[in-house]
């Protein structure tokens, strides 16, 4: 490629690239819809079957009506720890990739109230809701296909189609590199949702009591993808400058980068039954959480030519919408006998009453698409708890299952959790909790048109609670 042609070209590329750049899909809704948080390491230990004990700081999360089962008042802050082991399968090359992240999970209290001789209870929490750390990489030669190709067939306008900007399609989106390219990727992504609930609990009668709770959401996501393609054989060799039938390609590079800044507001009304001393029984309703996100975007690009010649494009914009997430039905029992605890729960949502609103018409689109692809999603599970005779300790075990929210279900993507825990007492007011949890989950994301590549990710949690009653 002539390199004072290449120059020319380059400024009026970074003239022209001032279009907006938008990456709204569904999983950006299930993200923020779909909690992956330990809460706190008591409450992960049972998972979705604590919905039949809630009777500490995290019945802020589940069941706001068992504030009142807090012996006293209550401190509780946690902290965890997270092994990320995600697995990558792209065109059948299978790619690990280790990390770590270290959180706090929780901070609240709890203050008995006693109103005309009734209990009740306040409390309030901050809880990290979803932890978005994950990390993916895959490499692999691709025969018969490429982005180049697949970013040029989109056409639209010079200065928003990179293939274009960059001389890799000509004024047609017309493109000589349509496949025997290596690809190559890192994806990054961090942040999370974070909470400060609010609650109130009244026993309405010595076995019932009820309760509702207020949520303030806040947080971040960040999403960053850095991707290659590369000539690693030298098939694209020369300059066609008549009819564009080869060009002289050596690598594409390209970052595309999203921040996502979260706001949002929920709430929640709970009742508890406990009979017999022994049985417990309850039911929550989660209202929709209403979200504004605030999306900056980018996407830079780099065409490397044989030669040496280079050109750059850049792409970024800015834009806001509004997210609502359904509502979740919960219900949970639990049993105890002689220092032995068995706890069963259920939630349900309809994923396709996900709704974007107050965006783009590109954007609002996708809300034919939830209706056509997403469905109710249920999560069940069950745990046991025993208390040792004559330590002053406990041990916990669980198992939960969250199913897919796509119609078009791949039965691997369900969502699996098994954690074992204890609970040490020291003293008469101060409890520890220690957490295992691991999780297995496998689902797919688009590399580009339909060309997606699976991942396997399979983080392991650990976390520590302390808990002082007063």
């Amino acid at each position: 490629m002539n390199k004072f042609f290449s120059l020319l070209v380059f400024g009026f590329v970074l003239l022209l690239a001032s279009a907006t750049a938008e990456a709204q899909f569904i999983e950006d809704a299930l993200r923020y819809s779909i909690p992956n948080g330990i809460i706190t390491p008591r409450v992960a230990g049972f998972n979705v079957s604590y919905h039949g004990l809630s009777d500490d700081i995290g019945a802020l999360m589940y069941n706001p009506a068992g504030l009142t089962l807090a012996s006293g008042s209550e401190i509780s802050v946690g902290f965890g720890f997270t092994h990320n082991s995600t697995e990558t399968d792209y065109l059948n090359m299978k790619s690990p990739l280790n990390t770590n992240d270290e959180i706090i999970t929780h901070l609240g209290i709890i203050v008995p109230l006693d109103e005309k001789n009734k209990k009740a209870s306040v409390g309030i929490g901050y809880f990290l809701e979803s932890n978005f750390e994950n990390n993916m990489e895959f490499n692999a030669f691709n025969p018969s296909s490429t982005m180049i190709a697949w970013k040029a067939s989109q056409g639209g306008t010079f200065d928003d189609n990179f293939a274009a900007n960059l001389f890799l399609a000509d004024k047609n989106f017309k493109t000589p590199i349509t496949d025997s390219l290596m690809q190559s990727s890192f994806i990054q992504e961090k942040g999370g949702l974070h909470n400060l609930t609010g609650g109130l609990a009244y026993d309405i009668s010595d076995v019932i009591s009820v309760g509702f709770s207020i949520v303030g959401k806040w947080g971040t996501y960040k999403y960053t993808k850095d991707y290659t393609e590369t000539d690693i054989y030298n098939k694209y060799s020369y300059w066609d400058s008549t009819n564009f039938t080869n060009v002289d390609f050596n690598q594409l590079l390209l970052t595309e980068s999203f921040i996502a800044d979260i706001s949002g507001i929920s709430g929640s009304v709970g009742f508890q039954a406990r009979l017999m001393e022994s049985l417990r029984f309850g039911v929550t309703i989660k209202l929709p959480t209403w979200y504004e996100i605030s999306e900056n975007s980018s996407q830079f690009a780099i065409s490397h030519f044989d030669k040496g010649d280079t050109l750059q494009f850049n792409l970024s914009g800015r834009t806001t919408y509004n997210v609502t997430t359904p509502f979740v039905y919960c219900a949970g029992i639990s049993f105890n006998f002689e220092g032995l605890t068995l706890a069963g729960g259920v939630e349900y949502s309809d994923a396709s009453q996900i709704e974007f609103s107050q965006a783009t018409t590109q954007v609002e689109q996708l809300n034919k698409d939830i209706l056509q692809q997403l469905t109710g999603q249920v999560t069940y599970g069950f745990g046991a708890e025993y208390k040792l005779p004559v330590f002053p300790a406990f041990i916990r075990a669980s198992y939960a299952m969250t199913t897919s929210p796509y119609i078009d279900n791949n039965p691997n993507s369900n969502l699996s959790i098994i954690s074992f825990g204890a609970g040490l007492f020291v003293g008469e007011k101060v409890r520890l909790d220690a957490l295992v949890r691991m999780r297995d989950f496998t689902d797919k994301r688009i590399n580009y048109g339909t060309l997606a590549y699976n991942f396997t990710t399979k983080p392991v949690d650990f976390g520590l609670q302390l808990t002082y009653r007063y």
